[in-house]
């Protein structure tokens, strides 16, 4: 299976809490002196690996990728989060507060172990909602992302009940 971190399948929890580490160590990474550009990227990018890894480290067998393909997958996912659909911000905030540092943190082990990087049973279980907030714009991603499409369901379920107020009594 190719590994990819914007799959309908790929944990949450890894997708915001890849997105979070790299903006908190950008934010408080500084340049050495007379360290290039390229070189202080590269620091950062290890950084940001190591502490994905850190993260994980209680079922590293469920969240094992390498740093190349974690350096090459992360900025697709980091797009995804910068231009989520500012018309969206709410099921942006939701997904995020689902899926936060801390709530993986306060996990128990018992329910971590459910969890991986790939075909999260975990997510698909106890947060199908949640996940289908997140934005697929890939042909060939969306057909996946309808098989776990709450949200659609949820709407139609709403639109029904709001067309059903609108019904009278036959007299």
């Amino acid at each position: 299976m190719v590994l990819s971190l914007i799959h309908p399948n790929t944990c949450g929890f890894s997708k915001v809490i890849a997105w979070q580490l790299a903006k908190s160590t950008q934010s408080k990474a500084t340049r050495l002196d007379g360290e290039s550009l390229p070189k202080f990227r590269s620091r950062i990018s290890k950084l940001h690996y190591e502490n994905f890894i850190q993260t994980f480290s209680e079922c590293k067998e469920n969240f094992c990728i390498d740093f190349i393909a974690f350096q090459n997958r992360f900025p697709d996912l980091h797009t995804k989060f910068v231009k989520w659909n500012s018309r969206k911000i709410n099921e942006r905030a939701i997904y995020v507060a689902t899926f936060d540092t801390e709530k993986w943190r306060k996990l128990p082990s018992s329910k971590k172990a459910e969890h991986s990087l790939l075909e999260c049973r975990g997510c698909s279980q106890r947060y199908s909602y949640q996940q289908s907030l997140f934005p697929v714009k890939s042909n060939q991603l969306k057909h996946i992302q309808k098989e776990i499409d709450f949200a659609e369901a949820a709407q139609t379920v709403r639109d029904l009940c709001h067309e059903k107020e609108k019904c009278t009594k036959r007299e």
